[in-house]
């Protein structure tokens, strides 16, 4: 269809009195400008699935070059894999050792991709006042979440106690260039709550290194998007957290990231209650203050985290952390069926779910 273009062209440059030189520096324009139109056309979206990070992850990529896609696919999937290991909070990998390295009160390197961990949770840390903690790996463990199968029943108060009166946190690790150390005897790094968020990032940046302008990366629900469908934005749900479906959609602007914390994720039941892994280091039992928070974020990991604390905050402080955290996208379901969001979150989503509910915003600060 172009090469009928390009020669109706060809007769419309001649009847200017274009010299030869002019009309093949025109007509080379002609052919690229037409080559990209029909490229545009033929741009599909690729899809692809793997199992990584205990969860199921999609990518999705537009792109007319289906052999670059897959290669892009192919390494963010390897990359996946090896971060997974890397950071695994129970099985062998390079956090179990550099956990084993801060048993020894000495200083040591630990793998880049750890310590960048690291440094991370430290700031974390921080901005949530202590609601982050990636350092109570051992509480974690304590309540059966450091394995594959989960246990029939709690620990004992008692035992809970102990450790509280003993709590580690990130300021107890001591970094000095590539050196780390903690001289805290119960500090054991969980990444749990920031790991998938920093992956995902870092697999937005790997596909961008590939040329790629339009994907989508979702790890369980979690996800980040740049570029757009085509036809349309990336258009993503964010689970309904009592019921199967969807509570809200969202319409992703480019670079946007949605993550969803929730206490319907990783738990047990005992004796008519639930207990899930999201661990209050203030308390020791799991978060009971609010049923699940979405963090809408250009940053994957900071989103990741922040949805984390937020819970853990629940709705009468979440504000004031997610200021601190720079947050300004949240939706928040408490155990009263009602939505707490902020006025940007608002003017973001759509509610997809037919009940009746409450909704309280909180304006712009």
């Amino acid at each position: 269809m172009y090469s009928q273009r390009v020669l109706e062209a060809y007769g419309g440059l001649l009847t200017y009195g274009l010299d030869m030189t002019q009309y093949m520096l025109r007509l080379a324009y002609l052919v690229v400008a037409a080559l990209a139109i029909s490229a545009c056309q033929n741009e599909q979206v690729i899809s692809r699935q793997s199992f990584v990070f205990g969860t199921i992850v999609e990518v999705k990529i537009r792109a007319a070059d289906r052999v670059v896609a897959n290669t892009a696919i192919d390494q963010l999937f390897a990359r996946f894999d090896t971060l997974h290991s890397a950071w695994h909070a129970w099985k062998p990998g390079d956090m179990a050792d550099v956990n084993a390295q801060f048993a020894t009160d000495s200083w040591f390197s630990p793998p880049s991709s750890v310590l960048s961990l690291l440094k991370m949770s430290k700031q974390l840390f921080t901005t949530s006042s202590g609601l982050f903690n990636p350092a109570i790996g051992e509480l974690i463990a304590l309540w059966g979440f450091h394995a594959d199968e989960l246990p029939d029943s709690p620990p004992e108060h008692a035992e809970i106690v102990t450790f509280i009166e003993q709590l580690p946190n990130m300021d107890d690790v001591e970094i000095e260039g590539g050196r780390v150390r903690s001289q805290h005897s119960h500090l054991s790094i969980d990444a749990g709550g920031l790991a998938k968020g920093y992956a995902v990032d870092l697999g937005i940046k790997l596909l961008q290194k590939h040329g790629i302008e339009n994907a989508l990366v979702n790890a369980g629900g979690d996800l980040c998007g740049i570029g757009d469908r085509g036809d349309r934005k990336w258009r993503v749900g964010i689970r309904h957290p009592d019921k199967p479906g969807v509570l809200a959609s969202i319409n992703l602007q480019d670079g946007d990231c949605v993550f969803t914390s929730g206490d319907y994720e990783r738990g047990y039941d005992y004796q008519g209650r639930h207990y899930h892994h999201i661990i209050d280091p203030r308390s020791g039992y799991p978060a009971d203050k609010a049923v699940s928070v979405t963090v809408l974020h250009p940053d994957g990991a900071l989103a990741d985290a922040a949805s984390t604390a937020l819970l853990i905050a629940g709705p009468n402080d979440w504000q004031d952390v997610a200021r601190n955290m720079g947050i300004e996208n949240v939706l928040m379901v408490d155990h009263r069926g009602r939505l707490h969001m902020t006025a940007p979150m608002q003017a973001r989503i759509r509610i997809e779910d037919d009940q009746t509910r409450e909704i309280i915003v909180t304006p712009s600060s």
